[in-house]
């Protein structure tokens, strides 16, 4: 049984079914840390452009409610984390100083090459981890999967 995982959020499909495998999968109890990471230059992993103070004032509250709503909703203890890192910096950060038992990052379809050479994909990052990392796919597996047969879209599960 996990006692606490490390959570990666943000707005996108990836950060979602990442959200919805922790409610579906942890034990309620369970302390989640959810962390958004922002760079230094206030780029959120959202896409989003820089923002002043009041914006991050709103990325802090999405944070603490909309984002972390449905884990408390699951019984989840919810530790909601805004980091000034890019996001998979930002994971290694709050990993390094709560050693948790599990992160868990959504994972988007594959998408070749880029999923090895771009900094934000969580594919490099996995290799760091002192801890075991679930990744979450944006989309179900397709049918030839269950046949024992990869997908190149799945290939990174």
């Amino acid at each position: 049984m996990m006692g606490k995982v490390v959570l990666s959020v943000d707005g996108s499909e990836a950060g979602h079914a990442a959200t919805e495998w922790c409610v579906r999968n942890l034990a309620p109890g369970t302390t989640v840390i959810a962390v958004c990471g922002i760079s230094d230059l206030a780029e959120v992993v959202l896409g989003l452009p820089g923002f002043d103070e009041p914006g991050e004032h709103g990325l802090k509250e999405s944070l603490n409610t909309t984002w972390s709503e449905p884990l408390r909703r699951a019984g989840l203890h919810c530790v909601p984390r805004l980091v000034h890192h890019r996001p998979m910096a930002a994971l290694l950060k709050v990993v390094a100083e709560e050693r948790p038992d599990a992160v868990v990052i959504g994972k988007g379809p594959h998408r070749a090459l880029l999923d090895g050479l771009t900094p934000e994909s969580p594919l490099p990052l996995v290799h760091r981890m002192p801890c075991a990392v679930v990744l979450v796919p944006t989309r179900p597996a397709t049918p030839a999967r269950s046949q024992g047969v990869l997908d190149t879209d799945d290939a990174c599960l």
